[in-house]
């Protein structure tokens, strides 16, 4: 249960990158963001943007998010909280910056300072990948209900719910506990789909690994009814 953080830095400017990005921004108010590899040199990001006229917001830190502007794979409080049109997304990789567009709605601008490559997001095709998961799920009569071990992604409350909800409307449902959330460890289990209540990356950037679909809570909710598609939500944990 004890675990140790390291907070990692990389020490790439990210002026240059955010230079390069104000073109294709579209507000002089822009919610700001990265994950923790890069907060140290959010202060120069914002300096860019403000010689450009362009004021560059930090969403408060709380709960899980340690510092103003940080965003985890798992929650994106400190953005939600921002009341803007857009998002400024600094840092590597696809995945928080496609967060960011699903969890707020908003356009987001995903400025890379390792490649200083700019590139807008778009939650569509990502939406379609989701909407045939659950679609290849809609007749599996029986899911395993994942939980972690790991600290933080233990989210045993949310499985039972899963499970009651399930058992409800009639599919048989049942818990698999697990260090690590693999491909291989469900083989042989008998479920034809699973719901995952670790780290939303299992279900949504892992899900080609899988032989049978695995979706998050709420994509579970909109299976079975609970939920609407429309009101599709992205799986967040933000208790501490």
């Amino acid at each position: 249960e004890k675990v140790i953080f390291l907070e990692a830095r990389m020490n790439e400017d990210l002026r240059g990158v955010v230079e390069k990005a104000i073109g294709e921004l579209k507000s002089k108010r822009v919610g700001v963001s990265t994950t923790v590899q890069h907060v140290h040199k959010l202060d120069g990001a914002l300096e860019v943007l403000a010689e450009h006229g362009i004021e560059g917001l930090l969403g408060p830190a709380s709960g899980r998010i340690k510092y103003p502007g940080q965003v985890l794979g798992c929650c994106y409080a400190s953005a939600k909280a921002l009341d803007v049109d857009e998002y400024l997304f600094i840092g590597t990789g696809q995945f928080h910056p496609l967060g960011i567009a699903l969890a707020t709605g908003k356009r987001v601008l995903a400025a890379d300072p390792v490649t200083c490559e700019i590139l807008e997001i778009d939650p569509d095709p990502m939406l379609r990948r989701r909407f045939a998961a659950i679609s290849r799920a809609a007749d599996a009569k029986s899911f395993a209900v994942l939980i972690s071990k790991k600290s933080g992604q233990k989210r045993m409350e949310l499985a039972r719910r899963m499970m009651a909800l399930g058992e409800a409307r009639g599919r048989e449902m049942f818990l698999v506990y697990l260090d690590n959330i693999e491909p291989d460890r469900l083989l042989n289990l008998g479920a034809r789909a699973a719901v995952s209540t670790a780290c939303p990356r299992v279900a949504l950037d892992d899900s080609a690994k899988y032989s049978i679909p695995v979706l998050t809570p709420p994509e579970f909710e909109v299976l079975v009814g609970k939920r609407k598609w429309e009101d599709y939500l992205f799986d967040e944990i933000d208790d501490i």
